[in-house]
């Protein structure tokens, strides 16, 4: 299937809705797969989350040079729609660039409803 379609749970349509409203590109953060094109077939299940490190999701060294490969680097503003747990892997997909990174919702957990500590 189709990376978008691998989660088909609100936060993650809801912030698809938003990206294809206002932004230039977008691309879907896997952590068996890194950043990868709406396009990108998932070929199964990903059993890999950035939760729980024992999973060993993408290395930081791998998603930047995925940035590269994806010619990502020449945006000037990069805006994660995600919640806490996905900030480190964009932080280490787009470091040393000269990219200015949003993170509006970097305060809340992925899921919608639930509660929100430690920010």
């Amino acid at each position: 299937m189709e990376a978008p379609e691998a989660d088909a749970g609100t936060p993650f349509r809801l912030n698809r809705q938003y990206a294809e409203c206002f932004a230039d590109g977008q691309v879907v953060l896997s952590a068996t797969y890194g950043l990868v094109a709406p396009e990108f077939l998932i070929p199964g299940p990903c059993e890999v989350s950035f939760k729980v490190p024992a999973t060993r999701s993408i290395s930081g060294e791998r998603s930047r040079d995925q940035v590269r490969e994806q010619d990502l680097d020449h945006y000037s503003v990069v805006v994660d729609l995600l919640g806490r747990n996905y900030r480190a892997p964009v932080e280490a997909a787009f470091a040393k660039l000269p990219v200015r990174l949003v993170f509006p919702f970097a305060c809340l957990p992925l899921e919608i409803g639930s509660r929100a500590t430690g920010c």
